[in-house]
């Protein structure tokens, strides 16, 4: 702008100056009404830009029941089933229910006679009057992974399609976890115990009534109300292995500190040495072909762990890779006697790999 306006100034005698001169200054305001414009945009709203989450999805859908048969008196809507209606209903139950945002295609209704889903259920698939039931189960339809902030699947549930490195709002809050699966469009997870795919963790191949059941999940363990982020996959464990190098390598050191690997395509190995590598030696993910590998701190799959879709070549970097004293880590060492002194090293102990599908 300021070269222009000098310009300007200076080619009075010149037209063919004066225009470009005239050019230059013209461009010069576009070009700051520009900047000024995209500062005012980016610092008004610049919060919701940079910080990009996408939390579990409330279930905005639900069904409505009232106490009377006549669509009166008092009335609730329910995302969730509810074991005793009389309780939160105020009433002796519900005695008309209607399908609100939703439809009978998205989730079923059960209406049980007795509180705690007791006696024979009738099946709801169409809005209108119900025999009084005191207890109605729903069970949505919608394919993905949901957790709830109760047990058994209780409480407010939360819907998640993909991975998510903070569970913001609903931070250590999951208490069960229910699968639901469509046909091929089969869902698992790794719940963690950390933010960003952190610390202890627990692979859910099956619906669980209680995060406190470590007897109950694939591997691993998180407890209730400690889930701070999500790994979501398709598994494919019915796939055949095609051999090869397809599958996951796990190269770390033998007896001797030589390099070796172990390769593997749908397992758990709950201890080390295997295929001649050591406990606490790995410090390299090679993987072929679409699987994941489930990392260990601790035998039985134990302790911190870290989950691997992609190759890593240098696992020094992660936390499965720096953790505690190892005689396998970067340590000095004398050859002769084949003795390190231990220090901060790969920690791996226990592992799980299956073949998984690309969303």
């Amino acid at each position: 702008m300021l070269r222009g306006g000098f310009s300007y100034l200076t080619s009075a005698a010149n037209p063919e100056g004066l225009r470009d001169s005239r050019d230059q200054l013209i461009s010069a305001v576009i070009g700051t009404i520009l900047l000024l414009s995209s500062y005012i945009i980016l610092t008004t709203l610049n919060p919701t830009l940079t910080v990009l989450k996408m939390p579990g999805a409330r279930i905005a859908k639900e069904i409505h029941v009232w106490s009377d048969p006549n669509r009166e008196g008092n009335d609730m809507g329910l995302k969730v089933s509810n074991p005793d209606l009389a309780a939160t209903l105020g009433s002796n139950g519900a005695q008309y229910l209607e399908f609100i945002s939703t439809n009978p295609d998205e989730v079923d209704v059960s209406a049980y006679p007795g509180v705690n889903y007791g006696g024979s259920p009738i099946r709801v698939t169409a809005p209108g009057n119900l025999a009084l039931a005191k207890s109605i189960s729903l069970a949505w339809k919608i394919p993905g992974v949901y957790l709830y902030s109760g047990t058994s699947l209780g409480g407010e549930p939360r819907l998640y399609l993909f991975s998510q490195a903070a569970l913001t709002d609903f931070n250590d809050r999951a208490q069960s976890v229910r699968l639901l699966n469509q046909g091929s469009n089969q869902f698992a997870a790794v719940l963690h115990k950390d933010q960003n795919f952190q610390g202890e963790c627990a692979v859910i191949f099956n619906d669980q009534n209680s995060l406190a059941n470590e007897d109950a999940t694939g591997g691993g363990v998180v407890g209730n109300n400690q889930t701070s982020s999500i790994t979501v996959f398709r598994p494919d464990l019915t796939r055949v292995w095609p051999g090869g190098r397809d599958g996951v390598t796990l190269w770390g050191k033998d007896s001797s500190r030589n390099r070796a690997g172990t390769q593997a395509a749908n397992i758990g190995i709950t201890s080390f040495p295997i295929g001649g590598v050591e406990e606490d030696s790995v410090s390299e993910v090679e993987i072929v072909g679409n699987y994941m590998a489930v990392l260990f701190e601790h035998e039985n799959f134990r302790g911190k762990c870290a989950v691997f879709t992609k190759s890593d070549d240098n696992l020094a970097d992660d936390p499965i890779g720096k953790c505690g004293f190892s005689s396998y880590g970067d340590c000095f060492c004398i050859p002769v006697i084949n003795w390190c002194i231990p220090c901060e090293g790969p920690c791996t102990s226990s592992f799980m790999v299956f073949p998984i599908k690309p969303f």
